[in-house]
């Protein structure tokens, strides 16, 4: 653990030497939360419920001291993605076999058996630090309720990171799902609506499953492998530094434990302010030397713009005069374009209703004599006034009329619908085909008037 110390190490103003604290933490008895030789700054396991503030009676510890170490092996990682595929296939079976074991044998015998499974578990599972920590949280609401820590569904080092960025104390939990002691402190204190509110109110939160999460075995590793459950109180003082302010191995209850958490916040959380203050100090000292730069920008671009005015002065009024003759042969070219434009389209408009003419003159059934029984009888007015007659079979289709209109000299409009004025009624070209005259009330005689598209 000498590279976390070196990596790590951090004192306050008020904290004794780090050479102590190093010390303390390297010596045969670091973490083992067996006194440690005298207390200090490492986590011990001695009280009734497990937890270690300051030693000596309420005073601050000698140093506050790192407990986090990211260290993964390249052989590590390989070895995680291999194992993965064994875990993919021996699902399955080991979901057969848990069952059936835990009906017919002992805990006795199943525990070791659950605790290798969540050892390869763990070695195999996802890499990514985020999604096991989501992972976690999801399992750890479903097993103890919605009211729970606000712990981070981010890795342990994005974590840490947040809580510098926020100027807060990182609360770490280490669970254990085989470990009864963790499984009922978390349904008990951990999940206390009164210690859940000291959490929401003054510190990120940060759990993982040291049987699951590869983060976790390594705050476990980091720590000394701590009786369950364990909680450590952090500072983040920088992004690569992190110091211990208070841990708890074993049980506390809820009372006990929101206390001792206010106690600590209220012992040491004059040193986050003080961070807190200092950065926003930096922040203040970046800000005013910003401030400065951009004054002094802005100075010499006003300079040198002043000094390219005049030069440029004489350029400009060339340019705009130079842009207004272009623009004026521009207008001249684009009119000029838009009238053959419009030449061509009314050219090929007259050219499309020649052709209409002649295809739809040709195309009309014959007329009936007047008084053949079943004529019908429709005048059509036109846009320009002239009005026009037609005799048609009340069997023919409505369509018929509209290949009418279309042979008409005085016809001028590619788009158009059919309507009567009494009662107001419009005979859509779309639908002229399945409809007779009988049928859309147009017999013995009608008068219709053409209605142009909007679009004509």
């Amino acid at each position: 653990m000498t590279g976390a110390v070196n990596m790590y190490m951090e004192t306050f103003p008020d904290a004794a030497n780090n050479a102590a604290a190093r010390d303390h933490l390297e010596g045969p008895d670091a973490w083992a939360g067996g006194g440690g030789g005298g207390g200090g700054a490492g986590v011990h396991g001695n009280d009734a419920d497990g937890f270690t503030n300051a030693p000596g009676g309420g005073e601050p510890p000698n140093a506050l001291v790192t407990v986090v170490s990211y260290v993964a092996a390249a052989p590590a990682m390989v070895l995680r993605g291999g194992l993965s595929l064994v875990g993919a296939v021996l699902g399955l079976g080991w979901m057969v076999v848990h069952g059936v074991g835990s009906a017919v044998l002992p805990d006795a015998v199943m525990a070791p058996v659950r605790r290798a499974v969540a050892s390869l578990a763990s070695i195999a599972g996802p890499t990514d630090p985020d999604a096991a920590a989501s992972a976690f949280v999801d399992r750890f609401e479903a097993r103890y309720g919605a009211v729970r820590p606000p712990f981070q569904r981010k890795g342990c080092r994005a974590a840490i990171l947040a809580a510098h960025r926020q100027s807060k104390f990182l609360l770490v939990y280490l669970h254990d799902q085989h470990s009864p002691a963790a499984d009922r402190f978390a349904a008990g204190a951990l999940t206390d609506p009164a210690v859940v509110g000291v959490m929401r109110d003054h510190v990120l939160v940060w759990g993982g499953d040291v049987a699951s999460s590869w983060d976790a075995k390594q705050m476990a590793r980091a720590v000394g492998s701590p009786r369950q459950p364990y909680m450590c109180l952090l500072s983040c003082p920088r992004d690569d530094q992190v110091g211990l302010v208070a841990s708890w191995e074993g049980a506390v209850g809820a009372e006990r434990l929101a206390q001792e958490l206010l106690l600590s916040l209220e012992r040491f959380g004059g040193e986050v302010e003080a961070a807190r203050e200092r950065r926003a100090e930096e922040e203040r000292a970046r800000e005013e030397s910003r401030r400065l730069r951009e004054e002094q920008d802005a100075a010499l671009a006003a300079a040198m713009a002043a000094d390219r005015e005049r030069e440029e002065e004489r350029r400009r009024r060339a340019e705009a005069e130079a842009e207004e003759r272009a623009a004026a042969e521009r207008a001249e070219a684009e009119a000029e374009a838009a009238r053959r434009a419009a030449e061509e389209r009314e050219g090929e408009r007259a050219a499309e209703l020649e052709r209409r003419r002649r295809d739809k003159a040709g195309a009309l059934p014959e007329e009936p004599e007047a008084g053949t029984p079943g004529c019908c009888v429709i005048r059509v007015r036109l846009p320009g006034g002239a009005n026009e007659m037609r005799r048609f079979a009340d069997a023919s289709p409505l369509s018929a009329v509209y290949d009418w209109v279309d042979s008409l000299e005085q016809s001028e409009h590619l788009e158009y619908d059919l309507a009567s004025s009494f009662p107001r009624k419009t005979f859509p070209r779309s639908e002229s085909a399945a409809v007779t005259l009988a049928e859309a009330g147009l017999a013995p005689q009608a008068v219709l008037f053409v209605q142009p598209a909007a679009s004509e």
